[in-house]
């Protein structure tokens, strides 16, 4: 159960039980996120790359709980009954808001 989402931002299995928590206690996030286009930019251009276009375009979408928890099945799927209530824990009316940061960046290296 390392990863949910490709780019979540806070994936609700983060709370689901402190007994696994040491099993856990040295895994690194694998996936590499900056909080702002500008952190972005200035990432690519140190390693020297000119922008010609940077968008983070922040995509929220509604799911179901049930649609919600198949996400997080096409990934690992380990712990899935615990997950699945903490998704519900955290929906409302049966549903739940998932948000999605996603970077477009063009750039050209130059040498």
């Amino acid at each position: 159960m390392i990863g949910r989402r490709t780019d979540c931002q806070k994936p609700p299995y983060c709370e689901i039980n402190e007994q696994i928590k040491p099993f856990f206690s040295h895994w690194k996030n694998p996936w590499f996120h900056l909080p702002t286009e500008n952190d972005y930019r200035l990432f690519f251009e140190t390693h020297g790359f000119v922008t010609i276009f940077i968008n983070i375009d922040r995509e929220q979408t509604d799911y179901s709980t049930e649609e919600d928890f198949n996400i997080y099945l096409s990934g690992a799927a380990a712990f899935n009954n615990s997950v699945m209530e903490e998704i519900k824990k955290q929906a409302k009316d049966g549903r739940i808001m998932v948000d999605f940061n996603r970077l477009y960046y063009i750039g050209k290296k130059e040498n």
